[in-house]
């Protein structure tokens, strides 16, 4: 499997977890595929996961925040950010649930 398909799959879990609105979907495909996976929240729920390889890299950083401020009742923000290294792309999804 190349970089770009590792790359392609990961595109394909964000998509279904925006659709389904299930964010752990592009986590567990990072865990099952050899991606190095951390926690980083803090107040937020928040990952960082980066697959190696001799032909580049690729990371996925994931962000769930609630954007209520007083006397709101705002749905949680869901952020996805992508990353191909070597050759370079990026995708970017965001959705409320």
């Amino acid at each position: 499997m190349t970089i770009r398909d590792i790359y392609e799959r990961m595109r394909a879990a964000i998509d279904q977890a925006a659709a389904t609105k299930q964010y752990d979907v592009p986590i567990r495909l990072a865990e099952a595929s050899g991606f190095v996976v951390r926690e980083t929240s803090g107040t937020n729920l928040a990952f960082e996961c980066t697959y190696f390889s001799d032909n580049g890299a690729v990371r996925l950083i994931y962000r769930s925040y609630d954007p209520s401020g007083p006397f709101q009742n705002l749905p949680d923000r869901n952020r996805y950010f992508l990353t191909l290294f070597e050759p370079s792309d990026r995708y970017h999804v965001d959705y409320d649930d």
